[in-house]
């Protein structure tokens, strides 16, 4: 929305998480929420939640959050200990959090729960998990069971989707994950609702009681339903009030005279039971109540009714709930204007304080004074200095309190925390008794201390315990402290609010010199000695009334208009409450603005093309396809594309009549025509894939990582110049051919299909990951052909080789200090887990200790040599005639691709190494800032450090630092220039 600050909602997952921003943007372009989504690095959460300064602490106004399948952890005691440390590390970040941090616990995978063990310590985990978010009040959990039961999907893993991408859900589950944390999100962003006002004929019963009588109204299994949900919400903190025209004797006769009812009396805070109109009757509730309307929900069955409440109440969300009794609860679970980011232990205790509040009004009645009326509560306040547990209501009451609040200066738990750590607040906490009930915490004071008075930053106290002598005991209290402290005065600051003027009323009722800071700013100093011998004068507070009664003393003619992003609830809660809905509205807005999909929009020709085009565009979110549309231009990504093919596959009924494709068959053919026109053809998957195939340079060949898809590089060409021609190399036996496992046999394949491109040098190559050490082998060899190299890019290659390559004695410290590494910081998580579950962790850190210590020793008695033996490639498999051949073919390629490396010893390179290291370095024995190319760079190593880790560059970094290079050698080689361009920032190290 113009002029709404834009907030964010950050998220870091285990998995690829990415596919679930279809349906954020979705829910807040339709509910109008100024949010932009940023993703953390892939499989990077404890880094993001540590990271001072990452997306999480950076988010200063959103939500961050975690998504995590325990099974992402690991596997047996390695799964333990990192789902501990995970909590531990929760607990703490979340604390220092700016903003809300939901954790939500995503389902394992149905493979991983058959194993009974497996499935118990999920449980377990998850248990662990939920009573952490109850001690820990700016955590939130949203649990898989609770997605599950709100937006069930049919299908909810993707095991191929996960194999191709770690895309571990299908398209229809993160639908449903987006939805509930858009709910979430909302939650933060909106007050609760305080108060639900209900009918009664036809809503919490069936029939009209006046005519019927409380003998024949009917209480059927609905009904009940819509008891039940009110006081689920009453026991998390809403008040429940009634709004009928009935008798009101007639109607708590059903009260009384039904056991049925799970609804009674006493669960009703307020109402109004008779003949005018129910919008000035909820208005007198708000009255009564101490409360805004705006604050209200009103559920009645009656459009009439409904339309009369909108007409002449319209600051009340007025709901009409369904006639059919069978989709009653579902349309309640998915009425979000109930939902509550996390209900405390004060909103507990609402109702009942408010059955309180009606005895002691009763009592003010009696009383001839206000006075009198004080005394007779016979009131006990206790004030002490905060205690550990207390902290999350003391950061609820910074956040909430509005009227008796003196600087209206909002605080986070963990900002709380770092003051009082650092010594620069302090702060004391109020409790109130009487003899009707308890008040619960009620107030807090956070001050500091300077040379000569005590400074009060924030005094808080929330309006129940106003006005009963509570304000001046906390007075008092700081009176005495401040002598305790040897200082002379009570300093009180005072920021003005638009609703902060009962604190301001009670502070000039106090004998005080005020010194004006500007128009609003005040500040109050008070003799300690005056303080700590206050005595209770009554202070009229009547600012509070007007505030609190404000919606009532509108004149009707001049109703409340509704916010400019008011929120639909009853038309989500009847038309957009299941995932299918939902989708189709997605792909509704995909093509609602903007100019209509498609370039040709020509209808499908035979039944293959229309059968594409179908799975095309329900892929793509759009309502049709033309068979020249490009999959790319619509709008397809990676993500998309590992969609599209798993669904195509799924189409055949008989897996031997399933085509032959790969990740890149969309690359070369990402129309539905081109795409159909090679289905079912017997064609040899070519290795070398066209990423860009035109531009006035030099082409640049890249080798990707051990998976051996290109896919993964259409990103970074598109990072690069429109002339800089790129082309990636496919791994052999993406086609379910044989696989090839030695790494000179494959660079020599690789290079046949290069010359096709490009017959004679300089040559301009690169590689990812373990492609790069194909990419080296290349180079190799085309130096030994006469050739020449212009440049060899490694992105975050490690030179598996390098332990080979160093000292013995060299060597043996690498270990050492690894193993010292490893020992502190699993000393450091012993010094943190409870004493109980030390045996566990001491002997998982022997076997640690014992395994490391025993590489140590074999370093010192042989010489180090390569761990990794050559492994028989195996026959080739007829993977046609395989259910899952997709997830065989990726599993085949990516051992076939790790066993040339391992046994890949590389030699001395004549040429220079451009090495491209990823910021977020991985833990390693040998922690060489070259990657262990140092050995072998005769011609030296220039490197680049690129934003990101080894499974996630920053692509627009990596693009712009790529180009720098090939564009220097590129100049330097074709234009015969020797000189090297410094230009660009790096580090040349020498051979």
């Amino acid at each position: 929305m113009p002029g709404t600050p834009e907030r964010t909602l950050a998220i870091s997952a285990t998995f690829t998480a990415e596919p679930i921003n279809e349906s954020l943007e979705f829910w807040f372009e339709r509910l109008k929420l100024s949010f932009k989504i940023r993703h953390a690095a892939f499989n990077q959460v404890f880094q993001t939640l540590l990271d001072p300064a990452g997306v999480f602490a950076t988010n200063h106004d959103g939500v961050n959050v975690v998504l995590v399948r325990w099974q992402d952890f690991g596997e047996g005691e390695q799964l333990q200990a990192n789902a501990a440390s995970f909590v531990e590390t929760l607990s703490r970040a979340a604390s220092q959090m700016k903003v809300p941090l939901v954790v939500v616990s995503c389902p394992c995978s149905p493979s991983f729960l058959e194993v009974e063990q497996r499935a118990g310590l999920a449980a377990q985990l998850d248990t662990r998990l939920a009573k952490l978010v109850e001690s820990v009040s700016n955590l939130h959990l949203l649990p898989a069971a609770a997605i599950e039961n709100l937006y069930p999907v049919s299908e909810i893993d993707d095991p191929i989707g996960e194999r191709l991408g770690d895309i571990p859900f299908t398209g229809e589950f993160f639908a449903a994950l987006g939805t509930c944390l858009v709910r979430k999100a909302l939650s933060f962003s909106r007050p609760p609702r305080k108060v639900a006002v209900v009918d009664l004929d036809n809503t919490v019963w069936g029939g009209v009681v006046g005519e019927d009588g409380w003998e024949q109204v009917r209480i059927e299994p609905a009904h009940r339903e819509l008891q039940q949900f009110l006081l689920e919400q009453r026991r998390d903190g809403l008040l429940l009030a009634i709004c009928s025209k009935n008798n009101e004797n007639d109607a708590w006769e059903v009260f009384e005279r039904r056991p049925e009812m799970l609804l009674k009396k006493e669960h009703i805070a307020a109402w109004r039971i008779d003949w005018n109109p129910k919008s000035a009757n909820i208005r007198a509730i708000a009255k009564d109540l101490s409360l805004g309307a705006d604050s209200f929900v009103f559920l009645d069955d009656d459009s009439k009714e409904c339309a009369e409440m909108r007409a002449n109440a319209p600051e009340v969300l007025t709901i009409q709930v369904p006639k059919d009794g069978t989709v009653l609860g579902h349309f309640l679970r998915h009425m979000w204007a109930f939902d509550r980011a996390k209900a405390t232990a004060e909103d507990r205790k609402r109702g009942e304080s408010y059955q309180q509040e009606i005895a002691r009004g009763a009592e003010a009645k009696k009383a001839a004074t206000l006075e009198d009326f004080v005394a007779a509560l016979d009131l006990k306040v206790t004030i002490e200095p905060l205690r550990a547990e207390m902290l999350p209501r003391v950061a609820q009451l910074t956040q909430r309190t509005n009227q008796f609040n003196t600087t209206t200066i909002r605080r986070t738990e963990g900002e709380i925390r770092s003051a009082l750590e650092a010594g620069t607040l302090h702060c004391i906490t109020i409790a109130v008794t009487d003899r009707f009930g308890d008040y619960g915490n009620v107030g807090a004071v956070l001050y500091s201390l300077d040379s000569a008075a005590l400074v009060v930053d924030s005094f808080l106290l929330s309006c129940r315990a106003l006005g009963r002598g509570v304000e001046h005991q906390i007075v008092r209290y700081l009176g005495a402290e401040a002598l305790r402290q040897n200082l002379g005065e009570v300093a009180l600051r005072f920021i003005a609010s638009p609703k902060n003027a009962p604190a301001l009323q009670f502070l000039d009722s106090l004998e005080s010199t005020g010194e004006s800071g500007g128009l609003y700013v005040r500040l109050f100093r008070v003799k300690a000695d005056y303080a700590s011998q206050l005595a209770y004068r009554p202070v009229a507070y009547a600012g509070l009334k007007e505030v609190e009664s404000q919606a009532e003393s509108m004149p009707e003619s001049t109703p409340r208009a509704l916010p400019s992003a008011a929120i639909d609830y009853q038309e989500i809660a009847s038309e957009l409450s299941t995932v299918p809905a939902i989708r189709r509205e997605i792909r509704k807005a995909r093509t609602s603005v903007g100019t209509p999909v498609g370039s040709d929009p020509t209808a499908p020709r035979n039944a293959i093309e229309a059968k594409l085009a179908s799975i095309w565009a329900d892929v793509l979110q759009v309502p049709s396809v033309g068979i020249h549309d490009d999959f790319f231009e619509l709008g397809g990504d990676s993500l998309r594309a590992v969609e599209l093919l798993v669904r195509i596959l799924d189409s055949y009924d008989d897996s031997s009549d399933a085509p032959e494709m790969t990740l890149s068959t969309l690359l070369e053919s990402p129309t539905v025509a081109s795409f159909a026109a090679i289905l079912g053809q017997r064609r040899e998957v070519r290795c070398l894939v066209p990423l860009r195939e035109t531009g006035s340079r030099p082409p640049f060949f890249c080798v990707p990582g051990g998976g051996g898809n290109v896919l993964s590089f259409r990103t970074l060409a598109m990072n690069l110049p429109e002339d800089q021609p790129f082309w990636a190399l496919q791994a052999p036996g993406l086609d379910g051919s044989a696989t090839v496992d030695n790494a000179s046999e494959v660079a020599a394949l690789y290079l046949d299909e290069v010359r096709t491109v490009q017959p004679r040098g300089p040559y301009f190559l690169g590689g990812g990951s373990y492609g790069g050490v194909i990419a080296f082998e290349m180079a190799q060899q085309l130096i030994a052909q006469g050739e020449q190299v212009a440049l060899l890019a490694l992105l975050d290659t490690y030179n598996l080789a390098y332990g080979k390559m160093i000292p013995r004695t060299k060597a043996i410290y690498c270990h050492a200090r690894f193993f010292a590494q490893r020992a502190a910081a699993a000393t450091w998580r012993l010094a943190r887990t409870p004493a109980k579950q030390w045996p566990k962790h001491v002997r998982q850190l022997g076997r640690t200790s014992a395994k490391l210590a025993g590489g140590m020793l074999r370093m010192v008695v042989s010489p180090p040599k390569n761990q990794s033996q050559p492994k028989p490639a195996g026959p080739v498999r007829d993977l046609k005639a395989e259910p899952n051949r997709a997830i065989e073919v990726l599993e085949r390629v990516r051992d076939a691709n790790m066993r040339a490396v391992e046994r890949y010893t590389p030699k001395p390179f004549p040429g220079k190494i451009t090495l491209f290291r990823a910021s977020i370095r991985m833990s390693e024995p040998y922690q060489d800032k070259y990657l262990g190319w140092k050995p072998v760079a005769a011609g030296g190593i220039e490197m680049e450090i690129v934003p990101g880790h080894h499974s996630g560059f920053d692509r627009r970094e990596l693009g712009e630092a790529l180009d720098r290079h090939l564009r220097r050698a590129q100049n330097q080689y074709l234009a015969g220039n020797a000189q090297v361009d410094r230009s660009a920032e790096m580090h040349v190290a020498p051979a």
